[in-house]
């Protein structure tokens, strides 16, 4: 893959983007930059990344780039490696908690490209809950929601359509593997989860629903999963650490007997924007995430999860998941996926 660089000043003309020339179209209409610094096929990226950067009286500076656990930065380690050797007297730093601190609080025009994000997968979700009937497969569900985003004004994304839909016994120990062409089932637990993106920016959201009668088991551990959730919510305010919303519904979890059946017992949750998963999770107290205070313009996916308890190794009763995706605001959240909720979906069959 070929490095493409964004060199963030202290200014905005001594910013730039370093890109390929065919990109030029791109850059010059997606972003701010007024001049990127492009490189031909037989340009060398990297001495083009070390020119914009003397010129602009950088070469002996303190550098930042995005270096920590987990982050997918565009330049290898080799690239890394070729640009301490050809600027020796810049200090590199990792600047990715830095990076994704200011990523973290979104600008409303953010909020609004997110907001209609969440619109769109609510109402593929409505469509596919109200198109349930047994015999349909996982990738026709898939299908239904993929039209709906569609019909309802959704455009083309860099960004695919995640719809991860699933039903039956032997599927919910697989939850992130594509749809398949099992067809669903009366009074079996069917879980929907997926986003999609608008110009950039993803969605995240996850119902559960059923086609007759769920068992009293499959009945009582989707409910006190969506009692998680809402305590959840009530614990996320301005100032305090987001580590108070997974006590919240840890407690939840505790009083209803399913605390060790947490799928992620780490977190609830995270941020939300260019990626799918950003910082900060929603993590239990005392821990890096856990500490961080919630503040307006955080853009947050609260998702319980219980499976395999009392003994279920094999996940056989179900995946118990519902999540909501929320907008921090000056005086408490707006839940963004309000529109649908959050209670087991139950439709007749026939």
């Amino acid at each position: 893959m070929l490095p493409i660089v964004a060199v963030i000043g202290p200014d905005p003309a001594s910013s730039t983007v370093i890109d390929t020339a065919t990109e030029w179209g791109s850059v010059e209409a997606a972003t701010w930059i007024e001049r990127a610094e492009l490189y031909g096929p037989h340009d060398d990226p990297i001495e083009k990344l070390v020119s914009a950067l003397r010129r602009r009286g950088m070469a002996t500076g303190r550098l930042g780039l995005e270096l920590g656990s987990g982050r997918l930065p565009h330049l290898s380690p080799s690239d890394l490696g070729r640009l301490r050797m050809l600027l020796p007297d810049a200090a590199f730093v990792d600047a990715s908690d830095l990076l994704h601190s200011v990523r973290a609080i979104k600008s409303q025009a953010e909020i609004n490209v997110l907001r209609r994000s969440a619109n769109l997968i609510v109402h593929a979700f409505h469509a596919v809950c109200q198109s349930l009937r047994p015999g349909l497969t996982e990738v026709e569900l898939t299908r239904i929601a993929s039209s709906a985003i569609l019909e309802a004004g959704g455009t083309p994304d860099l960004n695919p359509t995640v719809l991860i839909f699933m039903a039956g016994s032997q599927r919910y120990r697989a939850p992130l593997l594509p749809a398949t062409e099992r067809p669903v089932g009366r009074d079996e637990l069917i879980s929907l989860d997926g986003g999609c993106s608008v110009q950039g920016y993803h969605s995240d959201f996850a119902r559960g629903a059923v086609i007759g009668r769920g068992s009293p088991e499959v009945i009582s551990q989707f409910d006190a999963v969506v009692q998680a959730l809402t305590a959840a919510e009530s614990a996320i305010r301005p100032g305090r650490p987001v580590g108070d919303a997974w006590s919240a519904a840890q407690v939840v979890l505790d009083d209803a007997g399913l605390g060790d059946a947490a799928v992620n017992p780490i977190n609830i949750g995270h941020s939300i924007g260019l990626d799918h998963w950003e910082r900060p999770t929603i993590a239990r107290p005392g821990s890096e995430m856990g500490d961080v205070r919630a503040r307006p313009g955080m853009v947050l996916c609260i998702e319980p999860q219980v499976a395999g308890a009392h003994g279920d190794d094999s996940w056989s009763r179900g995946l118990f998941l519902v999540e909501d995706q929320i907008l921090v605001t000056g005086s408490g959240i707006e839940v963004l996926t309000a529109a649908f909720s959050p209670e087991l979906y139950v439709i007749g069959g026939t």
